[in-house]
């Protein structure tokens, strides 16, 4: 792992990679975080091994309204065209799916908080997901969603919202977040207050479904970020 590099691709200034920087560091993997709703020119991608793209309230199918996104689409075009291996979070996922030919679009029911998910068949013989329960708990913030892509298949279910998480390729969706902390779900409830009021709960109730499963998340966020380290090292062998 020593001399592998990631660009992370944050889309918002609250909406940052938490967990997954500190796990990817930690791992020895050289993580650069990348303010793109600065505007600046992204860099290029040739000095990294992967590519996160992180969340965003901006709607996947509303990109055009937003020139960093139409820049930044583009440039993940590229990259998934190259077979540069690309985790997108949330909006990320969306994002991708709607590249790689899927549809992202607005979700029959919000979710905010603490939900449980399952792994699919595939899902289970998944390598990104080696070592998950069939079930897990994972933190959400999200009123839109992804149709799959051609040819992708569906890694991890939920109720309310049935696609959690994709891979067609070298391109990797997750809807729900691993890597935020009681710190980080706190911030949101903070600057997004009018929307947690309008789903119909407190910042108090957030918070405390969250710390009930923290622990039992960020455990995740570790065995998931050590499966991406070993599988863009193997497809970067391949």
């Amino acid at each position: 792992m020593a001399g592998m590099k990631f660009l992370g691709i944050q889309n918002c200034e609250i909406e940052r990679f938490g967990q997954y920087e500190a796990l990817l560091r930690e791992r020895g993997v050289e993580f650069d975080p990348f303010p793109a709703y600065s505007g600046s020119p992204l860099p290029a991608q040739a000095g990294y091994q992967a590519i996160l793209v992180g969340g965003t309230p901006i709607s996947a199918y509303a990109t055009e309204d937003h020139p960093f996104l139409v820049v930044q689409e583009q440039y993940l075009r590229s990259a998934v065209q190259w077979g540069k291996p690309c985790l997108g979070i949330c909006f990320g996922a969306q994002l991708l799916a709607r590249i790689l030919g899927g549809r992202a679009r607005q979700a029959d029911k919000k979710e905010i908080g603490v939900y449980e998910l399952e792994l699919t068949a595939e899902g289970k013989a998944e390598p990104l997901l080696r070592g998950f329960p069939g079930r897990f708990p994972a933190f959400q913030w999200h009123g839109d969603t992804f149709d799959l892509p051609p040819g992708a298949k569906l890694l991890v279910q939920g109720t309310d919202c049935p696609n959690q998480m994709f891979r067609c390729g070298r391109a990797v969706g997750v809807l729900f977040h691993l890597e935020f902390g009681a710190g980080e779900a706190a911030a949101l409830a903070r600057a997004y207050a009018p929307e947690l009021r309008g789903f119909g709960k407190s910042s108090g109730e957030l918070l405390s479904e969250f710390r009930a499963q923290e622990q039992s998340i960020l455990k995740l966020a570790r065995v998931f970020i050590e499966n991406f380290v070993s599988w863009t090292e193997e497809e970067g062998a391949a």
